[in-house]
């Protein structure tokens, strides 16, 4: 970027050359689409692309359904959910520079649950440039519902967050964790209230570190509770590929 002049000049990645038909793509906007304190509105069939931190915003509010989006080369977190009874299904989330998608919601105080459902959603190559700490799915609150989500290929985690209530089942994680230590495709930890939590009926498979470590051996799990993090309830899942359990 020549900013005296404005002129912003574009070099390819290493062997790639551009045609007349290739579309370059300069962001502007941060967020495509904000919903702040709505109710019942419906986001359906649409293509959610190239912002610079989020594509689809919803805070508070109640009802709101985003259903069979598609979101993709954003610089932030593709989707972000807050509030009570909305519903994120059968969405597909790839390329963000950060996470993909985040929920919460309800209320730790009072444990009343919010009824978030997030549900049928695919979740890959997250966290492109902030490569750790940036989840397929990261949660916090009371009382959602993650259901048949396909979260994968990602350096770090692809479900992290606290709370309490929480249902996770038939959840498939897949080639995470290959760029870090002591960490998990599932994470969370240091919460001793955490209560209430539920994982079962999901898959984990190729779970491992792929870099060298300087810590000793790798330590790399599937599903991660640290740091005397107490209260889950964990049964039926299936783990494969994964260096431990």
């Amino acid at each position: 970027m020549d900013r005296t002049t404005g002129l912003l000049t574009l070099i390819p990645i290493s062997g790639k050359t551009l045609s007349d038909t290739d579309e370059v793509w300069v962001s502007v906007n941060d967020t495509v689409v904000t919903l702040t304190g709505k109710t019942d509105v419906t986001l359906k069939d649409l293509t959610v692309a190239y912002a610079r931190a989020s594509g689809v915003v919803v805070s508070g509010g109640s009802g709101i359904l985003l259903d069979n989006l598609t979101v993709h080369n954003i610089g932030g977190t593709a989707i972000d959910v807050t509030g009570s009874d909305h519903t994120v299904r059968g969405c597909t989330i790839s390329y963000t520079g950060m996470g993909a998608l985040s929920v919460g919601g309800g209320d730790l105080k009072t444990l009343t649950g919010s009824a978030n459902m997030i549900s049928g959603n695919s979740m890959t190559k997250f966290a492109q440039c902030k490569r750790t700490y940036e989840p397929g799915l990261g949660w916090s609150g009371v009382g959602h519902s993650i259901i048949n989500n396909n979260i994968s290929d990602a350096p770090h985690c692809g479900i992290l967050g606290g709370g309490n209530d929480m249902l996770f089942e038939g959840n498939t994680l897949d080639h995470l964790g290959y760029e870090v230590d002591d960490s998990g495709a599932f994470y969370t930890g240091r919460q001793w209230q955490e209560r209430g939590n539920v994982v079962r009926g999901n898959t984990f498979s190729n779970i491992r570190a792929q870099v060298p470590t300087y810590l000793g051996y790798p330590s790399v799990q599937g599903l991660y509770l640290d740091d005397q993090l107490s209260g889950y309830t964990i049964y039926n899942n299936t783990f494969k590929a994964v260096q431990t359990g």
